[in-house]
């Protein structure tokens, strides 16, 4: 069940003033909360979404050379912070990031004594966020684009069954084919947190109803489901959450501007 609605500003304001009506409750364990947002005409928004960073947020913006950059930033953690206070229902100030060994973000325990899992990405003005209960999730996003050494690419980071797949397809599918590939991977990677530290041709993305079993030298049998989002035409997009029984729900929540 896919659940897409189309928002105006009116629903962002009343998002930052705790008023929206989506969502009122942490996902059940067998669904998964989707959001992605573009960041055209979000710039109205921008100082006080600033407002609610940390102090070791707004150094990192101050960081970045670019304006551009710097906003994009202040945007995209100030709105992961309205929409996990809304989750959490606690204050956006109060919200405290923990990270995994290698990098993955999480929220700290002493935030609240609800449990929300949530992963992230972002490419050119596209936002996706996705939001779990319990189960480990990942989310990828990727601008469509040419590449000139996607040969290269696939020969080291997919699998022999991935390999075998793209070469057989028509020249003119293996673009979309390439980054509907590179997206199930970078969604998986990013739920597990263990990043490139398991090697992309390891394990394959490739399942008929997206519900598969991977296992690497650096981890038990896990089941994951893994599939495909289309979040607007030139992107691919993936999430990737752990364990079965497979989701029964995703409420994907569509912000445009």
């Amino acid at each position: 069940m896919l659940v897409s609605e189309k928002n105006n500003n009116d629903i962002v304001n009343c998002l930052l003033k705790k008023r929206v009506s989506f969502p009122q409750y942490v996902p059940k364990e067998d669904m998964l909360h989707v959001w992605c947002i573009s960041l055209n005409g979000l710039h109205q928004y921008l100082s006080v979404l600033h407002q609610n960073l940390s102090k070791d947020e707004c150094s990192r913006a101050g960081k970045y050379h670019f304006r551009k950059d710097r906003d994009h930033f202040i945007l995209r953690r100030g709105i992961l912070r309205t929409l996990i206070s809304n989750y959490l229902e606690v204050d956006p100030h109060h919200i405290q990031f923990c990270y995994g060994k290698r990098g993955k973000p999480g929220i700290a325990n002493n935030c609240s004594d609800k449990r929300l899992n949530f992963n992230m990405a972002h490419s050119k003005n596209l936002l996706l966020y996705a939001f779990s209960s319990k189960r480990e999730v990942g989310i990828d996003l990727e601008h469509v684009r040419p590449i000139p050494e996607v040969a290269q690419i696939v020969e080291t980071y997919f699998s022999n069954k991935e390999k075998k797949v793209f070469s057989g397809l028509p020249a003119n599918q293996q673009k979309t084919f390439f980054f509907q590939l590179w997206s199930r991977k970078e969604a998986f990677l990013k739920a597990t947190g263990k990043g490139l530290n398991q090697p992309m041709n390891s394990f394959d993305v490739i399942s008929p109803d997206g519900f598969m079993q991977i296992q690497s030298n650096l981890e038990a049998v896990r089941w994951w489901n893994i599939e495909d989002l289309f979040p607007a035409s030139g992107f691919s997009a993936a999430y990737a959450v752990e364990g079965g029984p497979p989701l029964k729900s995703i409420h994907y929540k569509y912000l445009c501007f």
